[in-house]
């Protein structure tokens, strides 16, 4: 059902910026929907960096 599926995430994001900000292509990259729910998931949002160290500690406890 997912199949096909991303959704655009804002490296700044707009929700919590002041300013009126005209994004490119460089300002965003593409998520599944669970990732871009997490990274939202904390105020001020996760970086990328940060999400990926808490998926890798996931993947490693439950390794064990």
């Amino acid at each position: 059902m997912g199949k096909e599926y991303i959704e655009c995430h804002h490296l700044d994001p707009l929700s919590e910026r002041a300013d009126t900000f005209i994004s490119t292509l460089k300002d965003v990259c593409v998520l599944c929907a669970n990732c871009h729910r997490m990274i939202h998931k904390k105020k001020p949002a996760m970086s990328l960096n940060e999400l990926k160290s808490t998926i890798n500690i996931g993947v490693e406890l439950a390794s064990k």
